[in-house]
């Protein structure tokens, strides 16, 4: 999952390896030249050629390394080839990077390799036709959490900070919070996250966030809104935005990148997409330029990085995940209120220039009437219908198709009958009962009834 540390794990493996300071547990993997390439710098040109890996990571000392030296390495089975992310690659693609993968095992053996991925993103044992064994990173156990805080907190006050002498204090009130708060004690299992409180809690002297969305929200207007603010930042491009417009744009790219499949693009793009919705965001389009605000957004987000000359990604996939999340939300209260004024115009141009491209995910259909109904049949019907009007049982059953389609219905208008006639559809699992509506009987077994 995002934030479990596999790209920190690797991270540590190569720095370890390169130092020569791995554990004895790791001891066979002494002596070994580790190669460590992220998935995301290649999710365009898919991975690159052993020739050229020094040199697309971007390594400072590539162009000194002996020519065909990395083929010797692999040739003699001395590397640690440590590949991060097959999630950060297009879901089209991630069978090329397997067939490369394989390709590479069985030209270069006796290396050692390990993949990391999202569990969802893959197969299980996608590649276990090529030799790999699968683990999964356990989430982190309670005294995994207390070595994580009591260390987190031991970095920060190497740093002498200014607040050097409450470190104490709010090192161990994260600590209780996490053993006797259920909530919190769940969210801090992933390294991520875990960082994620301690961060907030020192920032807000003390005071702990509840839940994951308040998480979010407080790091979001931690890094997007008080940071300059309460260090008194001038700002030095002279662009000053407030957390909103931040937020509309930052979702904006997230948005392009969910869509596209990649979690990075390159900065011509990034202007670009900002240059598109600029002009609906007069807060931004004032400030200045697609450039200039895009600049904004790099230096001054928190959010944005630029992990080689002429990319940009968000410091971490979650919260990409998240904005998008965000606006999508906001993208399913404009569908609802669009699939809602479906009564007020012409049924048939309606359905024809809204209902019809409007995106099904979470989103009820509305009918009211056997035309409305009719359409929707007629439209391919709607995993997700709201019954608005007065129907019968034969005429919801043969309006309503396919029938395999259906999977939540909402009766918002008492038909006065019992339910066994839902059985007609077999993957409905929901019914939800408006709030004025009497209980209903004959539910089908499986279907769960929520009232409202």
């Amino acid at each position: 999952m995002a934030g479990s540390g596999k790209t920190t794990l690797l991270q540590w493996l190569a720095v370890a390896a390169a130092r020569d300071e791995l554990p004895e547990a790791l001891a066979g993997l002494r002596g070994r030249v580790p190669f460590l390439l992220p998935v995301r710098r290649f999710a365009r040109e898919g991975l690159p050629s052993p020739g050229t890996f020094l040199s697309a990571v971007g390594h400072r000392d590539a162009a000194a390394a002996p020519p065909g030296w990395t083929e010797r390495v692999l040739a003699a089975g001395r590397a640690l080839l440590l590949i991060d992310g097959i999630d950060e690659a297009p879901e089209s693609a991630r069978e090329q990077v397997r067939r490369k993968l394989g390709e590479w095992t069985a030209r270069y053996p006796d290396n050692v390799w390990i993949v990391t991925s999202r569990p969802s993103a893959v197969p299980g044992n996608w590649l276990a036709g090529d030799g790999f064994s699968e683990l999964s990173l356990a989430p982190m156990g309670r005294e995994d959490i207390a070595a994580f805080i009591q260390r987190w907190h031991r970095a920060a006050a190497q740093r002498c900070p200014a607040d050097l002498d409450r470190l104490g204090h709010y090192e161990r009130t994260p600590l209780n919070a996490v053993r006797i708060t259920r909530d919190l004690g769940r969210l801090a299992t992933n390294p991520l996250m875990c960082g994620l409180l301690c961060a907030l809690h020192r920032d807000r002297r003390g005071y702990l966030p509840h839940g994951r969305k308040e998480l979010y929200d407080a790091a979001l207007s931690m890094l997007l809104e008080r940071r300059d603010r309460e260090r008194a930042m001038v700002p030095t491009d002279g662009v000053e935005l407030t957390r909103q417009p931040k937020i509309q744009l930052l979702q904006k790219l997230a948005h392009w990148m969910l869509v596209n499949g990649r979690s990075e693009l390159d900065q011509a793009t990034a202007v670009d997409t900002l240059a598109q919705y600029l002009p609906a965001i007069p807060d931004a389009a004032r400030q200045g330029g697609p450039e200039d605000v895009f600049r904004h957004l790099l230096n001054r987000t928190g959010l944005l990085r630029e992990p080689t000359p002429g990319a940009v990604d968000f410091v971490h996939r979650t919260f990409q995940d998240y904005l998008t999340g965000l606006r999508d939300r906001a993208h399913h209260e404009v569908r609802a209120q669009l699939a809602g004024a479906w009564r007020r115009h012409d049924t048939a141009r309606y359905a024809r220039e809204i209902i019809s491209h409007l995106e099904p995910a979470e989103l009820y259909f509305p009918a009211s009437d056997l035309e409305e109904l009719h359409t929707l049949r007629r439209l391919g019907g709607r995993p997700h219908l709201r019954i608005a009007g007065s129907f019968t049982p034969d005429q919801l059953l043969e309006g309503i198709a396919p029938a395999e389609g259906l999977t939540r219905l909402w009766l918002a208008y008492d038909l006065g009958v019992s339910m066994e006639w839902l059985a007609a559809f077999p993957h409905l699992d929901t019914l939800r009962i408006g709030r004025r509506i009497p209980p209903v009987s004959g539910v089908p077994e499986g279907i769960r009834v929520v009232q409202m």
